[in-house]
């Protein structure tokens, strides 16, 4: 999938306060999901990121100015249409010592084998405390920088929403056109369903705006649609968190002020400013490198 798994082995377990605040937390979310279509990891090989900030790097000469300016507009549209429950926050190379990180890069790396689509882990590896971990951005048909929506569901994930076109209940909401999907998706497995042992999710609802949804023309093998939307909807978003996105990440973040309008409805959408990106952070120690590689995927699901 587009949302790799990690298989790392460590000998770190959580503590029992950790164990408590997290069976804490999906108590929380099984209370919300009866009213919210959103579909969120209980996976604890992952996590949500400290404070809400999201520090990411991009090395030097990695992408073009349009392509930069995608993601960054991605990042500024999450963080507004959040509240400002989320933040993302430009760091260079090498990192800071002692902060949770992503390395973006048009293949999820700077060796090894090349991504051939975009890809994020479902949230901050719990084990990459000063380490980082990696995500790939890249553009064409199978990429995710066509433009502001397509970067902001693979940041989505990155703050640990998983895809609506992957939940368990998913064949009863869209229609999934196999004939029509390239050998990148059929080799990636995105359109596969997860785990509903590993996720939380209502079974009797479907966000068709959610920002998590796969562009319907992404991954076709022929123009035609990979994915159809059943019952007479139409899967329709416009670079803008849905509802049910604001919502899984006011609860995910712990934001209760922050106020989720729907954009697809009949309320006004909330207007905020989109500031410029916040400061690039400089290494506080002059030449510290992190002792141990940058984190990528050993597998897919």
């Amino acid at each position: 999938m587009e949302e790799r798994l990690f298989s790392h082995s460590s000998s770190r377990k959580p503590d029992l306060i950790k164990r408590f605040v997290r069976a804490i937390f999906i108590l929380v979310l099984l209370l919300w999901k009866g009213t919210c279509g959103f579909v969120i990891s209980t996976d604890s090989t992952y996590g949500r990121w400290p404070g809400g900030d999201v520090y990411y790097a991009i090395p030097q000469n990695e992408y073009n100015l349009i392509e930069l300016n995608v993601i960054r507009e991605a990042m500024l549209q999450i963080q507004a249409d959040s509240g400002n429950c989320v933040r993302f926050r430009e760091v260079s190379l090498p990192a800071p010592p002692g902060i949770y990180f992503v390395v973006i890069t048009r293949t999820g790396g700077l060796s090894g084998p090349n991504s051939l689509t975009c890809y994020s882990f479902p949230g901050i590896i719990s084990g990459q405390y000063g380490r980082g971990q990696y995500m790939a951005m890249q553009p064409g048909i199978n990429g995710c920088l066509g433009n502001r929506r397509q970067a902001m569901r693979i940041l989505a994930s990155l703050l640990g929403l998983r895809s609506e076109h992957n939940k368990p209940n998913r064949d009863t909401f869209l229609l999934v056109n196999t004939n029509n999907i390239n050998p990148v998706g059929m080799l990636n497995q995105v359109f596969n369903t997860y785990d509903r042992n590993k996720v939380i999710f209502d079974q009797d609802n479907f966000d068709f705006n959610s920002i998590t949804l796969l562009d319907p023309f992404t991954f076709t093998s022929n123009g035609n649609p990979t994915i159809t939307a059943k019952g007479g909807f139409n899967i329709q978003n416009v670079g803008r968190l849905s509802v049910t996105d604001c919502t899984a990440i006011k609860v995910m973040y712990q934001c209760p002020s922050v106020q989720c309008a729907d954009l697809y409805g009949n309320s006004a959408f909330p207007v905020f400013t989109l500031g410029p990106p916040a400061p690039t952070i400089a290494p506080t120690v002059a030449g510290t490198t992190t002792t141990t590689p940058v984190l990528r995927p050993d597998f897919k699901k």
